[in-house]
Parts: C-alpha cells; sequence; structure tokens
C-alpha cells in the first residue's frame, strides 16, 4: 500500500484534533488497530469496574482509530481536500 494520509480528517468535537498528512497508510491503519484494541480493553474494565471515565476514554480513543480510517479511505479513493467533521464529509471552505 503506498498511499498516505491526506490531513484531511479531523475527530474530537470542534475540529480539535486532526490526522497528520503524509503517514503511511499501513502505519496508519497499524495504528488504529492498536487503539481499537485499547477500546476493546477500556470498555471491558470499565463494564466491570463500573468507571465511566475507562469509558469516556474508550470513545475518543474510538473516534481517533475511525478519523484514521477515514483519512486513508480518503487516500485511497484519491479524493481531493475533504474535510470530514465526525461522519459527515463536507467541502472545504473557501476563505
Amino acid at each position: 500500500m503506498n498511499n498516505a494520509t491526506t490531513g484531511a480528517v479531523t475527530f474530537a468535537n470542534y475540529q480539535l484534533f486532526r490526522v497528520n498528512p503524509g503517514i503511511s497508510s499501513e502505519h496508519a491503519l497499524n495504528q488504529a488497530s492498536m487503539l481499537m484494541a485499547g477500546v476493546n480493553k477500556l470498555t471491558l474494565l470499565g463494564e466491570t469496574e463500573e468507571d465511566a471515565t475507562l469509558v469516556w476514554a474508550a470513545h475518543f480513543l474510538g473516534e481517533m482509530a475511525k478519523a484514521i480510517i477515514d483519512d486513508v479511505s480518503l487516500s485511497i479513493a484519491h479524493i481531493p481536500t475533504t474535510v470530514q467533521a465526525g461522519s459527515e464529509v463536507q467541502k472545504p471552505t473557501t476563505e
């Protein structure tokens, strides 16, 4: 896989964080996989220990993993300079 991240996808409300452009897709997907492993562990621990903090941490890690996967998908699909907020793909504004 020769594609790289586009840097067009944001995560966490208000576009506070963004996937960095130029990361190899293979490395990015590897990182997403590791994040999802953490999500799985945190949700199990959060449920058994009834700890909402663990569940919220898992939620944000899940958002990060989704952003990485969405960004790699944009790169594979060769979609130029689109911005994604949550699960909506939007055209960038010209300012």
